[in-house]
């Protein structure tokens, strides 16, 4: 599974020079997978987390709100179409 984040996340961490280890350490995880998971759109990071992943990628944070805003977006887009039985888009 893909996503908008996910992909932005993963461009953004290899810009900034880092690995997904070096994220995860940098947050306390045991491990790089909850970073794999946030790049596969497995799971979101959770909201605490997004202003330190700014300041970590060095991204603007209306950037992200905009990524982050479009692929809600596009997430309740799809629901309802489904709900109303209408086709979805692509």
């Amino acid at each position: 599974m893909s996503s908008l984040l996910g992909h932005f996340l993963q461009e953004a961490r290899i810009k900034a020079g880092l690995s997904q280890k070096d994220v995860g350490d940098n947050f306390g995880y045991k491990s790089a997978q909850v970073i794999s998971d946030w790049e596969r759109g497995v799971r979101s990071p959770p909201a605490n987390v997004l202003r330190k992943l700014v300041k970590l990628y060095r991204v603007p944070l209306d950037k992200f709100f905009d990524i982050i805003l479009e692929e809600k977006t596009s997430i309740l887009e799809k629901k309802l179409r489904k709900s109303l039985g209408l086709k979805t888009g692509t």
